[in-house]
């Protein structure tokens, strides 16, 4: 079979376990061979699946948790350029209860409430009076394109038998006899929910010996097909493994499901997350259930990605492919890369937190910059440790997920640090945003190639600067983007071409051929100010307090 590019990949689908990992290789159409190109460190699959071209991502085995899974992810995000969004399938543990009778076998599904985006670090937050924990941070909803279609799912399954779970699963064991072993349904009479206050006996055996008395009594399941609930999931890095605190979450937030790595990946990738319920988050836990589990979560997937067309998930291929000259070109532009920098920075503070950023989405400044049909400028000043850069990390952030979901929209930035030669000059910012444009619209490395192919230096040389600010100008003439959002951080630490710099920003204003949507943050500084002409019509200025 013929390798596909890179570009062709538009879903991933996350594991963190082998059994995971088995049930959705089980699960594919058709598996392909590694693409053309491919120079990850992360371990990869690549298949189809209802016409989907599916990227299976591994997480390194025995390293667990919610760091892993963003360093994976973000590899992801990196190497495939029109990943869309991601799958988050395997196992968790479930939160059954008198509302949501939930069972070994059935699938919970990250849903948004009215507080929260489907998924919460529940061990992530500060603790109250009465020992309450206190989330203090959201992470980001599933993506659109996914929740529109589980409604229609649920239809399916209510009308018809292509909504069946059972009915895949018993696919899929057919054509794989060597799983049925360790995927099939356990006997029903496994399932067993014991009391929460009731802890297991022996941690070296199983439940043979604990006491049957003990058991939670529920009426049996007319029908053998797992139940799908749909609502939040709790992740952490830790396993839960105590029913009393299990309960004690579960009441105080609304929880249906525990897992160890969907929190570190909201963030990074639009994502929706699938966990069979393979055991009660209690003392009992047993590897019984692991593998049907793992089989009815993809089985799951498998129904979601059929009722979801395929030119939904499928990003426009550009019409311009990048030769082997365009990119000797770009490796020679690039002299930083801003992603890179930008979670280099959250990791080193700790990570985003919602309080940092969201109050200005409500910001009459912030909303007039954005709503907007023209081009526009926002500064946003202040002293030293106002929170200027987390800030703009968490702008960055809501950004890149709007040109994600929203056509005609490109984005770049770069995040200025006066104590590092390659991220505190003026040439080096027009360099690294140019190369993101470039990225999001191929066809504009054409401005760049004119000058390069003769002058290969180009980007090296004392009058870099200005050769780019030509071609930059002429890319937002070229764009084929009805919105260009650039956003620069700590202005006030570009120790080389800032006037110019400055110079160059005030000109884009007055480019009518798209909306090009400038944010730049400093500290209180007059020739930054004078420059920019803020309080004029399309400038404006905004402390945080």
């Amino acid at each position: 079979m013929t390798s596909r590019a890179l570009e062709d990949y538009t879903i991933a689908w996350i594991c963190a376990l082998a059994v995971e990992a088995a049930a959705a290789r089980a699960i594919l159409d058709q598996t392909h061979p590694l693409p053309l190109g491919f120079t990850d460190p992360n371990a990869y699959e690549f298949g189809e699946l209802n016409g989907h071209h599916i990227i299976l991502a591994y997480l390194p085995s025995g390293v667990y948790g919610t760091t892993s899974a963003a360093i994976v992810v973000s590899r992801l995000r990196r190497t495939f350029p029109r990943l869309q969004f991601g799958l988050m399938v395997g196992i968790g543990g479930g939160v059954p209860s008198q509302k949501n009778d939930i069972r070994l076998g059935d699938v919970v599904v990250s849903k948004p409430g009215v507080k929260h985006g489907g998924v919460i670090q529940y061990d992530y937050g500060k603790t109250v009076q009465g020992g309450k924990l206190e989330q203090t941070g959201v992470l980001n909803q599933p993506p659109q394109a996914l929740l529109t279609r589980l409604n229609q799912l649920e239809a399916n399954r209510m009308t018809t038998r292509k909504g069946s779970l059972l009915e895949v699963v018993s696919e899929v064991l057919e054509r794989n006899p060597d799983m049925q072993r360790q995927f099939s349904p356990p006997e029903e009479h496994t399932d067993n929910l014991f009391d929460p206050s009731y802890y297991h006996l022996d941690k070296e055996s199983d439940c043979a010996n604990c006491d049957k008395e003990r058991l939670v009594k529920r009426q049996p399941r007319d029908e053998k097909e797992p139940f799908i609930h749909y609502g939040l999931i709790a992740s952490g890095n830790q396993v839960m493994k105590d029913a009393e605190t299990r309960d004690r979450l579960a009441y105080e937030q609304g929880i249906l499901c525990f897992e160890m790595e969907a929190a570190g990946i909201m963030n990074e990738l639009p994502t929706l997350v699938v966990r069979g319920i393979c055991d009660y988050c209690d003392s009992h836990k047993q590897k019984q259930w692991q593998g049907y589990a793992a089989l009815t979560a993809a089985a799951y997937a498998k129904l979601l990605l059929s009722v979801l067309p395929v030119q939904a998930a499928t990003a426009p291929r550009s019409r311009h492919e990048f030769t082997d000259k365009d990119k000797a070109c770009l490796r020679d532009l690039l002299v930083a890369d801003p992603e890179t920098e930008r979670r280099r920075i959250e990791a080193t503070k700790g990570g985003l937190l919602d309080d940092s950023f969201r109050w200005v989405l409500e910001n009459a400044e912030f909303r007039k910059w954005h709503s907007s049909s023209k081009s526009e400028l926002l500064w946003i000043k202040g002293d030293p440790g106002k929170g200027k850069t987390m800030l703009l990390i968490g702008l960055i952030n809501e950004l890149l997920l709007q040109v994600q979901s929203q056509p005609s929209r490109s984005i770049a930035y770069f995040l200025c640090q006066a104590t590092d030669p390659k991220l505190n000059n003026a040439t080096s910012i027009l360099r690294s945003v140019i190369y993101m444009l470039v990225q999001q619209q191929p066809h504009l490395i054409s401005r760049l190639r004119q000058k390069y192919d003769t002058n290969p230096n180009l980007f090296e040389s004392a009058n870099a600067f200005y050769s780019l600010s030509g071609m930059f100008e002429n890319m937002i003439h070229d764009s084929t983007e009805a919105t260009i959002y650039l956003l620069v951080d700590a202005l006030d630490e570009c120790e080389t071409g800032l006037s110019d710099l400055l110079k160059l920003i005030a000109r884009t204003k007055f480019i009518s051929a798209a909306q090009v949507k400038w944010i730049v943050s400093s500290r209180n500084r007059d020739e930054i100010e004078q420059e920019l002409e803020f309080g004029t019509e399309h400038s404006n200025a905004m402390e945080p307090s």
